[in-house]
């Protein structure tokens, strides 16, 4: 019944929806998590009573249970809303859009290296897999939303001092702002990062941005002549 509404893009059709699952005295965080993939593929933003909801769960979590938080509960609807957050601005609520992306933002917060070298002293090694999981979520989702004001927030962890897992997530974040600046930043990772798997992460970005014309910056000599071409003609 939910993938039959689901399904639906009515606005009548995703208030039953909102009401049915997201209003409902005891949420089924089960059924709120598959209904995000509805959300996602869907091309409009979801009904107000869906949206509110989602930003009550990510922002407000003192008003729901504790034993909802787990799983991929939190980190669905997370996710979600960053999509949401897109789908909000191209369809002109930019004001909307960034409420919703400066609060994940101030989640995130800017990296500090020696704050952070300071905590990874003294966390044991699950509280470190905590740390780790929760900033990787929450640059996804600035991903999703792609919002310009929170380019500098993404690459502050794209930094040295941090986790490789940590990096590797804010340079696939990277890889959703198709603009030359993004571009020259995950080139610059491509060609000094010290992990393997980031480095990987990086020379994904040519699979991924069809407008961005590298010539200017992509060195063939320095970086193998595969990646000397027109990303706007890659993907033609």
């Amino acid at each position: 019944m939910l993938d039959t509404f689901g399904s639906l893009t009515s606005q009548k059709s995703q208030e039953i929806v909102g009401k049915m699952i997201f209003l409902r005295t005891k949420l089924d965080p089960d059924l709120i998590v598959q209904y995000m993939t509805h959300i996602v593929s869907s091309h409009d933003p979801p009904h107000p009573i869906i949206l509110k909801s989602m930003e009550d769960i990510c922002f407000h979590p003192e008003k729901y249970p504790p034993s909802l938080y787990v799983g991929s509960f939190y980190d669905s609807v997370m996710l979600g809303l960053g999509v949401v957050a897109r789908k909000l601005h191209d369809c002109g609520e930019k004001e909307r859009s960034k409420n919703i992306t400066s609060k994940i933002n101030e989640l995130l917060g800017l990296h500090d290296p020696w704050l952070y070298r300071k905590k990874r002293s003294i966390q044991t090694e699950v509280e470190q897999e905590e740390y780790d999981k929760k900033h990787v979520i929450l640059l996804e989702t600035l991903g999703n939303a792609a919002i310009d004001h929170s380019y500098e927030y993404i690459v502050s962890h794209i930094n040295a001092t941090n986790s490789p897992w940590i990096k590797r997530a804010g340079v696939h974040a990277l890889r959703k702002y198709d603009t030359e600046v993004a571009a020259q930043e995950i080139l610059k990772v491509y060609n000094t990062d010290d992990s393997e798997e980031v480095r990987h992460e990086a020379s994904l970005f040519r699979l991924e941005a069809p407008s961005v014309d590298l010539r200017e910056f992509w060195d063939p000599l320095m970086i193998g002549g595969s990646f000397g071409f027109i990303m706007s003609n890659y993907l033609a």
